[in-house]
């Protein structure tokens, strides 16, 4: 058993690691982005979270558009994967994706199209990022790369994309299949060679390849071979980060949570969250959101379906009415303790329960959405 005072220099070392992965992953869109009102705005981000302010004078700085909740893979631990979506499937319009990026870009440096999909599956990607890029806005997409066409590496190169973050958690097909249920690796090694290359044609440093290796009690005797094999197929990062699951499930702790506590995100004394557990505040209630498919709005993207939803439609509504309503202040009120109402007209939202340490709500959850 740790002692009090062990536990509080473990998340003080976990709090700076943390806030430097977090630094060096967005810097880029950061420092080209950059603008006046965008900085003055950043400002008020960070001045509207520290006085945790209900009602707040700024937009969020970055922005997640799932731009479709579909997926090619099976993957275990994931509501798409397991096809236990609560909000139907569907895709975002490029016309409405243009009316939310027109109305925040004057003050977003970054925009990540994905949350619960795989964004290759959209038709308008390429159009999407470029349209970011006209607008100054950084972009990121999260993929398992297997859907990507033969003449889409140098379009992507072309299109402005900042990041690619490609999931692959494994360095042989049996390992990584254990988790990526229905991808061929040898097909994902096969693009990121290509974009490498796309990218050497262009002479572009962008899009940066990163790598994401999930740690799991089956691939943590190749945690040690994903850096070379990384840079072996032209990547220019590799991001290695513990699985998150359901803790109250036995079964999904044995199956999938490794052995060594060095690479778990769960205290092995109490199963509290390592990472969660240094929120005082949830910061995205502040500095960021989640816009849907289908315009509805999210606090964050651990949850899915419509329990997350707060309030309105941005596609009919716009964002401003949305992030300053009843459902996103009486949200911000959850952290604030002088504040006791916070219950809503739509009930109490899920930052209520959630109060920034989310968690699997049933003991039945695969994962923790």
């Amino acid at each position: 058993m740790k002692t009090q005072a062990a536990g509080r220099i473990e998340k003080a070392r976990t709090r700076v690691v943390r806030a430097g992965e977090l630094a060096t992953r967005h810097r880029e869109s950061f420092l080209r982005h950059a603008t006046a009102e965008k900085l003055v705005n950043l400002a008020n981000v960070f001045r509207d979270r520290y006085r945790v302010r209900p009602e707040v004078r700024s937009y969020p700085f970055e922005i997640v558009l799932d731009i479709t909740n579909r997926c090619n893979l099976r993957c275990p631990l994931c509501v798409t994967g397991q096809h236990r979506n609560e909000r139907p499937y569907g895709a975002m319009a490029f016309g409405d994706f243009r009316r939310v990026i027109d109305e925040l870009a004057p003050t977003l440096f970054k925009a990540r199209l994905h949350s619960w999909g795989e964004p290759l599956l959209h038709p308008d990607l390429l159009g999407m990022i470029e349209y970011l890029t006209r607008r100054n806005v950084g972009s990121e997409i999260s993929t398992n790369l297997l859907l990507l066409r033969k003449e889409e590496p140098l379009r992507l190169v072309d299109s402005g994309l900042e990041m690619l973050v490609v999931s692959m958690d494994g360095t042989t097909q049996e390992v990584y299949e254990a988790y990526r249920k229905g991808g061929r690796l040898d097909t994902v090694m096969e693009n990121v060679r290509a974009l490498a290359e796309a990218k050497r044609t262009r002479g572009s440093r962008f899009p940066v390849i990163e790598v994401q290796f999930l740690l799991m009690k089956h691939n943590l005797h190749q945690v040690r071979d994903i850096q070379r094999f990384s840079r072996e197929l032209g990547a220019d990062r590799c991001r290695t980060f513990p699985v998150a699951l359901n803790v109250q499930d036995e079964l999904q702790r044995r199956a999938w949570l490794p052995d060594d506590a060095r690479y778990c995100r769960y205290d092995p004394d109490t199963w509290e969250d390592r990472y969660y557990a240094l929120n005082r505040v949830c910061h995205w209630l502040w500095q960021s959101a989640v816009i849907n498919w289908d315009g509805t709005v999210s606090p964050c993207c651990i949850y899915e379906g419509s329990k997350t939803e707060m309030g309105g439609n941005v596609f009919r509504d716009g964002f401003r009415s949305v992030w300053n309503g009843p459902q996103y202040r009486i949200a911000r009120k959850t952290f604030a303790r002088r504040h006791r109402d916070r219950t809503g007209p739509e009930g109490p939202p899920i930052c209520a329960v959630c109060r920034g340490r989310p968690r699997a709500l049933t003991p039945g959850q695969q994962g923790i959405y």
